[in-house]
């Protein structure tokens, strides 16, 4: 997914969470939905016609629909006061297709960071069939859950990714005056910053005539190593996210009230 995708995705997932959260009103959340529905379908579009056969570019494309879809259908209920059914099962169709592309990325890309996030969406869109769909009472639940998904799957990611261009913008204010072999700057969890050794290729982001030199690659090994993690801050969200779910049901059952 695009750095500006992923982005507006943090978006309407925290605009969503603060919805089920009771501070929104729903119509008000189904514009915004709208319009990043028409994004996310638009986008892979173009991406697919563009692609001149990659199937890699047509894979990944391909999940992004997932999203457009889901925030139109999202955003065309909220407006016109729709019976939640039909999203909550579309969800868990989401939901199981999303475990997929994570097993694909973990599989096939090696990109455990994605193959991470996909797990946590395919968590989310499990909570929204069980919420919509079956009509179980956990929507103060599944609002925090997006909350915090919003920003850990979205929001951060997608400034870590763009890390190249903020190491950029540091080096010309005059970070790394003094060479970067003194200033090893990590400026994100999820990706090595500016002159980061383990970084995913060599690079350097500094000024002109710096003594800052390209680092050689490390063997895939460690690349692979250090990429994994970087990841573990990921699956400990994630496994929070599912124990608090498995834990939801028993404590209410036994003691009739609500957690959250």
């Amino acid at each position: 997914m695009s750095n500006v995708g992923l982005l507006y995705v943090g978006g309407v997932l925290f605009l969503n969470s603060i919805m089920l959260l009771g501070k929104v009103e729903g119509k008000s959340a189904g514009i915004f939905n709208l319009f990043v529905g028409v994004l996310q379908v638009i986008t892979p579009l173009y991406l697919i016609m563009t692609a001149k056969g990659d199937t890699d570019v047509i894979f990944g494309a391909s999940g992004i629909f997932l999203f457009g879809f889901t925030y139109l259908y999202v955003g065309i209920t909220n407006l016109c006061k729709l019976d939640t059914s039909g999203v909550g099962w579309y969800s868990l169709w989401v939901a199981i297709l999303a475990v997929g592309y994570s097993l694909v990325n973990f599989i096939q890309f090696g990109d455990y960071k994605f193959g991470i996030i996909w797990l946590m969406w395919a968590f989310l869109w499990m909570l929204f069939f069980i919420l919509l769909g079956l009509k179980k009472e956990i929507g103060r639940y599944t609002g925090l859950v997006t909350l915090i998904q919003s920003w850990v799957t979205a929001a951060i990611p997608r400034f870590s990714f763009a890390d190249r261009t903020v190491g950029q913008s540091l080096a010309r204010i005059g970070l790394d005056r003094y060479g970067c072999q003194r200033h090893r700057v990590r400026l994100f969890l999820f990706h090595g910053g500016p002159c980061l050794p383990f970084a995913r290729e060599p690079y350097s982001f500094c000024l002109k005539n710096s003594r800052c030199m390209p680092k050689p690659a490390l063997p895939f090994a460690k690349r692979r190593f250090f990429s994994t993690w970087r990841s573990l801050p990921l699956l400990a969200v994630l496994k929070l996210n599912i124990a608090s779910l498995t834990c939801y049901y028993p404590v209410r059952m036994m003691t009739g009230t609500y957690l959250l």
